[in-house]
């Protein structure tokens, strides 16, 4: 197999995201390839799914993968957390792509990891990382001994 795994990052830096994308390699005898795209302000605007759609098309192509295919900015958008998006039919890989930039990543519990789901496909950047901010504070803050959902210890 030699699919390719499209991933969307926010904040991180280019030496981060090649830490990262070796770190998987290193695990993965899978023999995909991580096709990593940075965020861009003018990306923010644009629908997960479209951005995923042109990155696969691309890919299909066998078209040279710039970062910012099919993108004009150049600006790397900022946010309160860094953030990994994953799209990849194997939960296997995306597990080990989590793993892979959890041990190469400063201060990985401050890093918002998440697959693109089929709800996400729709919104856009902007809306997906304010939507994972939230759940992601949600998550520091609450307490799991008073949730219904959780079975006592």
């Amino acid at each position: 197999m030699n699919d390719s795994i499209i991933c969307f990052t926010l904040g991180l830096s280019q030496q981060d995201t090649e830490a990262g994308i070796l770190a998987f390699d290193a695990v993965d005898q899978s023999g995909a390839k991580l096709q990593v795209t940075p965020v861009t302000e003018d990306l923010l605007t644009s629908t997960v799914g479209e951005a995923v759609d042109k990155k696969a098309e691309a890919l299909r192509k066998k078209e040279e993968i710039d970062p910012s295919i099919g993108f004009t900015g150049a600006t790397p958008a900022s946010g309160h957390y860094r953030v990994v998006l994953m799209h990849s039919q194997d939960r296997h890989q995306v597990i080990k792509i989590l793993r892979s930039f959890k041990a190469v990543l400063p201060n990985p519990q401050e890093v918002i990891f998440a697959m693109i789901t089929e709800t996400a496909w729709t919104w856009t950047f902007q809306h997906y990382f304010e939507h994972l901010t939230k759940e992601h504070e949600y998550m520091k803050t609450r307490s799991p001994e008073h949730d219904p959902d959780m079975k006592p210890m």
